[in-house]
């Protein structure tokens, strides 16, 4: 079995741009998701990314 780490690129949730590594100026926002009785799910969320 081969262990591969891979550097995955984000993009940019507003402008759909690349975000590179080395990029200072970005922002990563996660939000959870709830169920219908308000409560926070395990591991679930919506991820947001903005970089200038």
């Amino acid at each position: 079995m081969v262990d591969l780490y891979l550097y995955v690129p984000r993009k940019c949730s507003a402008t759909n741009s690349i975000i590179t590594a080395k990029d200072r100026a970005d922002v990563q926002i996660n939000i959870a998701l709830l169920n219908c009785q308000f409560q926070v799910s395990s591991f679930s969320y919506s991820k947001y990314l903005f970089s200038s």
